[in-house]
């Protein structure tokens, strides 16, 4: 039996009986987690494969995990079949063997890439957002905001850490959950940071961001970024400029900004002045840093 005959089968809770011989290809420490029962058990991921396919492979029954060294060859019968791979549980016995399995080296890559993908592109925060629930995601930016570390129940799991942060680039913000020992990482607002392998999430019509096990989260320097508005109308109101984008998105800016750019405007004609150059519109090339407007150039 393979892999990929394997993969076409039910899915279910009834050991499978029929043997696989399988080459490990990576594994992760082992962790800890709580069961319906509320129960503290230990599992360990890994990878397996042979020559039609590589897949994860959750190690449930602790004795047996010093069978998985990476690069061994081992055959495994009574293996549960799970919709994204295969578990190892005490009903599974796990054969050694002399034999080694050569593998195409795309099957190789393609596996250890299922425990240690490359890290997610970086996005900008509007692109992020807007990307489908669940989708791996690299943010940059600015914080501006936290929340007070709470305590929460998590499948079956009690007193899960976690804090909300609020990230903010030159595009929009985002709420952030930082969990488990991510919560208590030393950022805090008004610092730049980059967090890698977020994931989407769709909760009561909010989209925000969460992290992984995977999500480290790094301070940066701020860079200088340069974004280009296209300007339907202005508001100005006291010291903001609050400008209607073709795109239909909001932004602001400070009036000194927009004088800064217009010498020649008086600041009571300044308004009427760029409504009347939006015709239909005005484009804008502005420098930031972080969500620090620095200059506007027309």
């Amino acid at each position: 039996m393979d892999l990929s005959t394997l993969m076409k089968s039910v899915v279910g809770h009834s050991p499978y009986p029929k043997k696989v011989t399988v080459k490990v290809l990576c594994t992760d420490p082992a962790t800890t987690y709580v069961n319906d029962k509320k129960e503290r058990r230990e599992l360990m991921n890994t990878v397996v494969a042979d020559s039609t396919k590589a897949l994860k492979c959750v190690v449930y029954d602790s004795k047996k995990s010093h069978r998985f060294a990476t690069g061994s060859t081992i055959i495994l019968r009574n293996i549960i079949r799970k919709p994204e791979g295969i578990a190892v549980t005490s009903a599974t016995v796990i054969f050694p063997t002399a034999k080694t399995l050569d593998l195409p080296p795309s099957i190789e890559k393609e596996g250890i890439a299922i425990l240690h993908p490359p890290p997610a592109d970086v996005k900008s925060v509007a692109e992020a957002l807007a990307s489908p629930t669940k989708t791996r995601v690299s943010v940059r930016g600015k914080i501006v905001q936290e929340e007070a570390t709470r305590y929460v129940t998590v499948k079956n799991e009690d007193n899960v850490k976690v804090k909300y942060i609020y990230l903010e680039d030159t595009t929009k913000k985002c709420k952030i959950a930082l969990w488990r020992d991510l919560a208590d990482q030393p950022v805090r607002p008004g610092d730049y940071v980059e967090l890698s392998d977020c994931i989407t999430n769709t909760f009561r019509n909010e989209v925000s961001l969460s992290t992984t096990s995977k999500t480290a989260i790094t301070k940066t320097e701020c860079p200088e970024e340069t974004v280009t508005w296209e300007i339907e109308s202005v508001c100005i109101e006291e010291s903001t400029a609050t400008m209607l984008l073709k795109d239909d998105r909001v932004v602001t800016a400070p009036v000194k900004s927009l004088l800064e750019a217009f010498p020649e405007c008086m600041e009571e004609d300044l308004e009427q002045y760029l409504v009347s150059m939006c015709n239909p519109t005005m484009v804008v090339k502005c420098k930031f840093k972080g969500s620090d407007l620095l200059s506007m150039k027309f």
